[in-house]
Order: structure tokens, then sequence, then C-alpha cells
């Protein structure tokens, strides 16, 4: 090429052409080596940029990796410290309220002990002053006796016992028996070692009202009065005696309220006060209440 562009022809005969045609292609082929070595050149030293490069992203990659695997080491040991903690916390909690209760239970304990100490030394005093009584008494009792029986020289006196100790002594018990209760009603469990101590047959009101106390009570108290459940007031003569034996116990209206009541008769016989509610009329009613006195095994029960 560079031969032809000098003017000279590139195919001549003669062996001076042909000498010229090999160098050319020699050049050529030289030309064509070069090129090649510097592209595989080129290409090789592209291709090591490449490999730096995806060894430079591994690195980081790699370093990257090591960052996250240590945060989440990190993280599981935070976790780890939480759950450590809370679980320190709740057996704090625990003990706390164990030694709480058992403080409660010592200092209960303590009080019970002080208090049955207390009990027993209050039963042993009482023990102590009711057995120097006794004593006190029984020697009085033998003493008395003993001053009795040498007085009136006696030959076989025989000593009274004393009574059973820490029992108290109470009055005889009032016998109220009507005259008129029927000998059966008398009699009827004297067989099993009981005696009727009170009765009433209702026949005198005097004797009724020992036993038994029949309220005035002037103002409004509801009460239960048969078919009408209202009451004004109480009053102790509506109580009165049974011809042959018995207590009748009425209730009704007062006098003020019959008369204004029975003022409402018409000619014809009508009263339409019989129409009116019961809540518009003054009431009165008995209130009868027991007082009764009689002696038990253990005292006086009213």
């Amino acid at each position: 090429i560079e031969m032809a562009s000098l003017g000279e022809p590139l195919l001549s005969g003669g062996g001076g052409a042909s000498k010229k045609t090999s160098t050319m292609r020699m050049m050529a082929v030289t030309a064509a080596i070069v090129f090649t070595v510097g592209t595989l050149s080129a290409l090789v030293v592209e291709r090591s940029s490449l490999r730096s490069a995806l060894e430079e992203k591994d690195a980081a990659l790699a370093q990257r990796e090591k960052q996250l695997t240590q945060a989440l080491a990190s993280l599981s040991a935070s976790r780890s410290s939480s759950d450590m903690l809370l679980r320190h916390e709740s057996e704090a909690k625990s003990a706390v309220r164990e030694a709480s209760d058992a403080a409660a239970q010592k200092v209960h304990d303590a009080d019970m002990r002080e208090s049955e100490k207390k009990i027993e030394a209050a039963i042993g005093e009482i023990k102590a002053a009711v057995g120097d009584a006794a004593d006190a008494a029984v020697a009085a009792a033998r003493s008395h006796a003993s001053s009795e029986s040498s007085s009136l020289a006696l030959p076989h006196h025989h000593e009274t016992p004393s009574p059973p100790m820490n029992r108290k002594v109470y009055p005889p018990s009032r016998i109220s028996v009507d005259p008129k209760t029927p000998k059966a009603a008398v009699d009827k469990y004297k067989e099993d070692g009981f005696s009727l101590i009170l009765s009433d047959e209702f026949h005198d009101m005097k004797r009724t009202k020992e036993i038994f106390i029949f309220e005035d009570l002037p103002y409004g108290i509801p009460g239960n009065t048969g078919d009408v459940n209202i009451v004004s007031y109480y009053s102790s003569d509506m109580v009165s005696l049974i011809p042959g034996g018995g207590l009748r116990l009425s209730a009704g209206m007062s006098k003020e309220s019959f008369e204004k009541f029975h003022k409402g008769h018409n000619s014809n016989g009508t009263n339409p006060n019989y129409d009116t509610l019961p809540e518009l009329w003054e009431w009165k009613a008995p209130k009868v209440t027991s007082r009764l006195n009689g002696r038990f095994q253990f005292g006086l029960v009213e």
C-alpha cells in the first residue's frame, strides 16, 4: 500500500515484483498480528480490571455480611439480656411476696401465741379465785356446821353437802294457774315430771292484763288488720273478753270516722261512702304484747 502510493505498480513482471508482493504480504500479516496482539492486550487489561472490580465487590459484600452478622449477634445478646432481666425481675417480685407473706404469718402467729398466753393467764387467775372462794365457802360451811353440831350436841349429825360450784341459785318459779283451767290440762304432763306454771282462760280482764300488755300508740303505724292493711293508731279498747272464756281482738273505724261514714246514708237506703277507699278513713286496731316471766333452768326469761 505504501509502495502503491509512491506510484509503483503493485503487479509487474519479473522477480522484483514477486519479492515486493511477498514483502507486502509479510507487512500485512505483521500489521494484522500487531493489531490482534494489541486487541488481546486490551482484552486482557479489561479482564484484569473487571476481575479487580469483582474482587472489590466481593470484599465489600463480605464486609457487609460480617457487619450484619455482628449486628444480629448484638441484637440476640440484647434480647437474651432483656429476657434475663425480666426473669430476674419476676423472681425478685416472687421473693418479695413470699417474704411479705412469711412476715405476716410470723406476726399472726406471734399475736396468736400472745393471745393464748393471755387467755391461759386469765383462766389461771379465774381458777385460782374460784378455788379460793370455794375453799373459803366450804371451810365456813364446815365451821358453821361444826359449831351448830357442838351447840346442839346431836350425836348423829350429818353434814349438809355444799351446792355445786359455779351454779347460780334462782328464786322459786312464779306459779300462776287460772283456777278455771281444766284439770286435764293441768295434769297433762305430770307423769313426765312437768308441772303447769302459767295458764289463763280469759275470764278476768284484770288477770289477763297481768300477763299481757295492750298497747296504746296514738300515731300512724302501718300494720295488718285483716282485709284492710291500714292502721291509723293502736288502741287497747279494741280488746275484749268473750262470754264463756276467750279473748277477742277487733279492728275498725274510729268513733269520729264511724259517725262521719254513716252520715252518708240517703233516704233510699244507699250510702256512697261504701265506694270510697279505706285509706280515706281513720282506723284503729289492737296491739298485744306478751310479758311472761317464767323460771327455766338457766334463769328468768321474759
